[in-house]
């Protein structure tokens, strides 16, 4: 099964569950219409999903997509975001 996280963070258990996990075998987007941190996008994105994340406030979705970015550099094209 190909893996679509890698985060060091995440602990024992969970990892397990993740792995049992399998890839979407349809595309789909999560919608997150209350992002704050951007949670939710992270892990839509490490199982392989596209995401969408909305908040009303500026500074959170500019951290929101800053900590998304970092998390994970590979699954995140920039580009293709909107700010």
């Amino acid at each position: 099964m190909k893996k679509y996280y890698e985060h060091s963070e995440i602990p024992g258990q969970l990892l397990k569950y993740f792995e049992s996990i399998e890839p979407p075998s349809e595309p789909c987007v999560v919608l997150d219409p209350f992002s704050g941190s951007g949670t939710t996008v992270m892990v839509a994105l490490r199982l392989g999903r596209r995401a969408i994340g909305v908040d009303l406030s500026e500074s959170y979705t500019t951290m929101a997509r800053k900590r998304i970015i970092d998390d994970c550099p590979m699954l995140n094209i920039p580009g293709e975001a909107t700010e």
